[in-house]
């Protein structure tokens, strides 16, 4: 017996599983698990590209000179890429492809961010620290990306951080990049125990009711075969077993079933052969 028929028949405790061996069984684990988490994956789309919106006034309010800029990422470059997953998650009803898709989008708005950082000057964009950890953890948790996309996307968008802090922005003053890095690998870790905690208890939770539904099917042809033996066993016991035919045990209920008919009914006469 393999390891998935072993943890589905509840006789192994469910490990860290970033995807069953049986891929009939991660199938059916997928589409249970967009089935069950699609209205969380829109209600976290749509706070977060709301949010995401409205953190523009921001840029207005303190870079003014650098607010084209600012924008062009924000509103051009991030926000839509939020806007076409919201219609996708409200569309498609399969989850093939929605994982790596939502991935493709969290990466996209990261380096939207990072975009930002990029068009200010070196001293003034520590904020915009703080909302890039807010997208990694948003990532992790709020939109449901399974752990592998999730810290796919993360990784990604911590690549696009080397390059801004090496290549894009070397004049950044090391405290600042080891700073940065503290952060962000910190807001990493996090945001991974947060999205693997959560994907385990779902595929936990999808094992135990695959294993109810096994048993309550179970029960069910149980208590048929019990009632068909029932069945057998009243003929048996009013048969007789030579001939066929009732015996005196069927005799009597008969009779007393008629005599019960009679007096019910206050009339009548009883014949029985």
């Amino acid at each position: 017996m393999d390891r998935d028929s072993l943890v589905t028949s509840g006789r192994m405790p469910l490990k860290i599983l970033p995807a069953f061996q049986n891929p009939a069984l991660e199938a059916e684990f997928q589409t249970r698990y967009y089935r069950t988490f699609r209205p969380v994956m829109l209600f976290g789309i749509g706070v977060g590209a709301v949010l995401f919106s409205v953190f523009g006034w921001l840029d207005r309010l303190l870079y003014p000179e650098q607010v084209k800029a600012l924008w062009w990422w924000r509103y051009l470059f991030s926000l839509p890429p939020v806007v076409i997953a919201g219609v996708v998650v409200a569309l498609r009803r399969s989850p093939k492809g929605i994982q790596p898709f939502l991935a493709a989008v969290a990466t996209l708005v990261g380096w939207g961010t990072l975009g930002m950082i990029q068009a200010l000057p070196t001293a003034d964009y520590n904020i915009y620290y703080a909302g890039l950890m807010l997208i990694i953890f948003y990532a992790h948790s709020f939109v449901r990306l399974q752990f592998i996309w999730a810290t796919a996307a993360t990784v990604a968008i911590l690549i696009g951080y080397e390059w801004l802090v090496w290549v894009a922005r070397p004049d950044t003053p090391l405290e600042e990049v080891i700073s940065g890095h503290f952060f962000l690998v910190a807001t990493t870790l996090g945001g991974m125990g947060a999205s693997l905690a959560m994907e385990q208890d779902a595929r936990q939770q999808f094992i135990l009711q695959r294993r109810l539904v096994r048993e309550r099917r179970q029960l069910e042809a149980a208590n048929q075969k019990l009632e068909a033996l029932n069945r057998r066993l009243d003929e048996l016991a009013h048969r007789d077993e030579l001939t066929g035919l009732a015996n005196r045990r069927a005799f009597v209920e008969e009779l007393e079933r008629a005599w019960r008919d009679l007096k019910r009914h206050g009339e009548g006469t009883i014949s029985l052969i």
